[in-house]
């Protein structure tokens, strides 16, 4: 058979103190109808509205003569009531007073569960009323299985439905809505005001991390360390605000479970003991002689009390996703190294390549220079100092000049630009200066010839070289 165990926790926003919460909760004797209220804040009074919308739903379903006008009526009448009270004997504070009189009211959300008598071998009905964002959420095995009213975290907003009262004018008929749960083995309900409320389905959405450490807290201490957490955590943060939550856990037990409702914990039977501890109000316990101990921090791991419970969360993507940026740093690494080893090469090769340009500009200036000269010597002589058939020889030769010249023009281009290799080059030359050199054995003849007219006769003689230096045997 199911039966549920539980435990409840209300504190007040961070900031404030203990009575100025405005949360309020209550349940029947038998812990099997619970109601919430959260006072709106800027309303009147709405800590003593809250307080009196639970006790008075919970009075009236346990007398057996429930009705939803009677019940708003007896609240509305008694807030009003002690308003009047705390104003004639000077008890209200002056803002109270002021309000009271310009009529201005009192309003709250509120939720009620109730699971009497609906607790059997199939599983746990939950009848649920509520007016507002004070929700209840279903939680099964794969996650948020329902949430009620509100389903989504753009829901929740800075005026929802609300149960108000005022004394200058009537109040409306609030429009309540109704669902029912059921709950099987393993599952489990939360009851929450809005700011909880809106944490569970926020990270029900969008953190199924949260979700899975919300589902390991196992009992009222280690709920105060989790909300205590998240109050100012960086990624998901609780809404500051006063918090009131009830967790009501579905399993296979032969107790009948009482929820606790005073300073003491229910009866347990001795056969039977429970796996879980199910607090009330909080207990002052006495403390041991000594320097207190420090408060733990939150660990989302596995908390004590339930050694040897396997964790929910997956522990491959963590390891997965390390090595992951191992290999890429590693690589980034390697190419950065083979980079600069491949800048190197090419910085040599640009250094070669600069070299081998020096040298075969080197050479084709010298080759002009040459050539000049020779063109000068050639221009210099008189041309009536030969015969026809020398004049004519000797314009032919000019003619082959002109033409090594314009080569030796192209070939300087070529090299500027960087479109001729060396060993072309050095074939182009080679070509070149022989070409020349037999230019100057021609000239070389007809001027000896022309200066000494015995030579022209017949006779030997011997003609000075060109005033250029022969070219280098070494490759350009």
């Amino acid at each position: 058979m199911l039966s549920l165990t539980g435990y409840w926790l209300s504190t007040n926003k961070p900031g404030d103190q203990p009575e100025d919460c405005q949360d309020a909760i209550a349940f029947s004797e038998q812990g099997r109808v619970l109601a919430l209220a959260d006072g709106a804040t800027h309303s009147l009074h709405s800590r003593l509205f809250a307080r009196l919308l639970t006790a008075e739903y919970i009075a009236q379903r346990e007398a057996g003569a429930f009705s939803v006008e009677g019940w708003l009526d007896a609240a509305r009448e008694s807030w009003l009531r002690r308003l009047r009270e705390q104003l004639a004997s000077g008890e209200a504070p002056a803002v109270v007073a002021e309000g009271l009189r310009r009529g201005k009211p009192a309003a709250a959300t509120f939720l009620a569960a109730d699971y009497s008598g609906a607790i059997g071998p199939q599983g746990v009905r939950v009848d649920l009323m509520a007016l507002g964002d004070t929700c209840a959420l279903h939680f099964g095995s794969k996650g948020l299985v329902k949430s009620f009213p509100v389903s989504s975290p753009e829901g929740f907003g800075y005026h929802p439905n609300c149960i108000s009262v005022s004394q200058s004018e009537p109040p409306p008929r609030p429009d309540f809505l109704r669902d029912t749960f059921t709950l099987t083995a393993g599952d489990y309900l939360v009851l929450a005001t809005d700011a909880f409320a809106k944490f569970l389905v926020t990270a029900a959405r969008d953190h199924p991390r949260v979700l899975a450490e919300f589902d390991r807290v196992r009992d009222r201490a280690e709920m105060e360390t989790f909300i205590a957490h998240y109050r100012s955590d960086p990624v998901l943060r609780i809404e500051e605000d006063d918090l009131t939550v009830v967790r009501l856990q579905a399993r296979d037990s032969i107790e009948d479970w009482s929820f606790p409702t005073g300073s003491k914990p229910p009866e347990q039977a001795p056969s039977a003991p429970r796996a879980e501890p199910e607090p009330a109000e909080p207990v002052t316990t006495p403390t041991p002689s000594g320097p207190p101990e420090a408060a733990k921090p939150f660990d989302p791991g596995v908390s004590e009390g339930s050694a040897g419970r396997q964790d929910l969360e997956p522990q491959w993507p963590k390891y997965f996703f390390g090595v992951l940026l191992i290999l890429i740093l590693a690589g980034l690494v390697f190419i950065a190294i083979d980079s600069r080893q491949r800048v190197a090469l090419l910085a040599a090769e640009l250094r070669a390549t600069a070299a081998v340009g020096t040298n075969l500009l080197a050479g084709t200036t010298w080759n002009l220079a040459s050539n000049a000269a020779l063109s000068a010597q050639i221009s210099g002589l008189r041309q009536d100092s030969y015969g026809g058939d020398d004049r004519e020889q000797l314009s032919s030769l000019s003619a082959m000049l002109q033409d090594i010249a314009d080569a030796n023009d192209e070939l300087r281009a070529e090299i500027t630009n960087g479109s001729l290799t060396n060993k072309a080059f050095s074939e182009q030359l080679f070509r070149l200066e022989r070409a020349v050199s037999d230019l100057k054995n021609h000239l070389s003849r007809p001027a000896a010839e022309a200066n000494n007219p015995t030579n022209a006769l017949g006779g030997s003689g011997t003609s000075p070289a060109p005033n250029v230096s022969p070219p280098s045997t070494e490759p350009k």
